[in-house]
Formats: structure tokens, C-alpha cells, sequence
């Protein structure tokens, strides 16, 4: 049985996709010693990665 794809517009693998370019920006941020930037990012991580806590997918 499978799960029918129209109840999430964006992929699993474009998210995770977009979770890997934040960490790698927020690394280049504190290589920089950016580091508002860099909490700025860990931010926006955190609200992605929130979005599947509601939804309870793992």
C-alpha cells in the first residue's frame, strides 16, 4: 500500500537536500566568525526540521 504523494507539495529528499546546504553555509559562517549569521541559520534549520516533528514522519 502505498502513501498517496499529493498531501506534501515539496519531496523528502529536496528538504533534506536544503537541510544540507543550511549546515554547510552555517560551517562557512563560523569558519568566518559570523556568528549571527550562523545562529540565523541554525534558526531556519530548526523551523525545517520542526515541520516533520508535527507532522510525525521519522
Amino acid at each position: 500500500m502505498s502513501i498517496p504523494k499529493t498531501s506534501r507539495p515539496r519531496s523528502l529528499k529536496s528538504d533534506i537536500d536544503r537541510m544540507f546546504s543550511i549546515l554547510d553555509e552555517v560551517s562557512l559562517a563560523h569558519h568566518d566568525k559570523k556568528y549571527k549569521r550562523c545562529l540565523h541559520k541554525l534558526y531556519e534549520l530548526s523551523v525545517l526540521t520542526s515541520e516533520y516533528d508535527k507532522k510525525g514522519e521519522s
